[in-house]
């Protein structure tokens, strides 16, 4: 079934990362030198793919059938599938949620995080 066939390969934005943009320099700014160094991308990405094979694409048939609902008459009131409670508790643990805004330390690159995103919006589109 569609839903749970996730095919994503990570070879090319490895290689943009690690080669092309030179992100060695990125990382020796006082933001992140102390946190992460060039193999840190990787296992952000591995964590990234496993979530979004296991537990993101097979939530999207709950996103089909049955889908959101709107509750109560109200056009702002929404309830999601029970699968997406999941989702979002699985991103959250893995600390691969939002990276925007001031939150201290922990905070990766947007270059490592647009990826991120990247794979989680084809995992549930």
């Amino acid at each position: 079934m569609a839903h749970s066939n996730w095919l994503y390969q990570t070879r090319d934005i490895m290689f943009q990362i690690k080669e092309w943009l030179g992100v060695e320099k990125l990382l020796s700014l006082d933001a992140y030198k102390e946190y992460y160094g060039m193999d840190d991308i990787n296992s952000f990405l591995d964590v990234n793919f496993k979530v979004c094979r296991d537990v993101m694409c097979p939530a999207n048939k709950d996103a089909d059938e049955p889908g959101a609902k709107f509750v109560g008459g109200n056009e702002h009131a929404v309830v999601t599938p029970d699968s997406f409670k999941n989702v979002y508790k699985t991103v959250m643990d893995a600390e691969l949620g939002p990276q925007f805004g001031y939150r201290g330390e922990g905070k990766i690159p947007l270059c490592w995080y647009a990826p991120i995103l990247e794979m989680q919006s084809a995992a549930s589109p």
